[in-house]
């Protein structure tokens, strides 16, 4: 799962699998599938991400057994909640690039990227005009429903 850019990641995936990887794109962070964060999207629960994982796991050539989640930036809080909290998903290993644990647990996607949004006044700017993130989820909270409980992965972890 990708950032929080949004849309259908597909060259990424293409990428994966060029190097054979079975690989899945999800459209998960767009205007489309995010609309009202009050409202109940299919497309930001997590049923959306367990329905995913099963047509995965259970592709005639896919071996089952080692199915994995990769996230980078946003993509991160997803694999992470999902590895932690479905009782659906359960990869045999999960990669995290550049993102973070912390997270309002009991949220949907788009209510986790609202919190999100309530600390954009700490983004940053390089002499480059690029956009420094780092800032945006400090101080870590010490409010156990405000982020990932890590210790309940149950597979190797890879954080990058």
């Amino acid at each position: 799962m990708w950032g929080g850019g949004g849309g259908l990641v597909e060259y990424r995936s293409a990428l994966l699998a060029s190097h054979g990887f079975v690989s899945l794109a999800l459209e998960y962070f767009s205007s489309r599938t995010m609309g009202n964060a009050s409202e109940k999207n299919p497309l930001t629960g997590n049923e959306y991400f367990e329905a995913a994982f099963i047509i995965l796991k259970e592709h005639p050539q896919v071996a089952s057994e080692r199915v994995a989640l990769l996230g980078l930036s946003f993509g991160t809080s997803v694999a992470l909640g999902m590895a932690v909290y479905s009782s659906v998903i359960q990869p045999s290993c999960v990669v995290c690039i550049s993102g973070s644990h912390v997270q309002p647990v009991k949220e949907s996607i788009s209510g986790v990227f609202a919190e999100f949004g309530k600390n954009v006044h700490k983004t940053r700017y390089d002499e480059n005009n690029y956009v420094i993130w780092r800032d945006l989820l400090l101080p870590i909270p010490t409010d156990p429903n405000k982020k990932v409980d890590l210790g309940r992965i149950k597979c190797p972890l890879l954080l990058i």
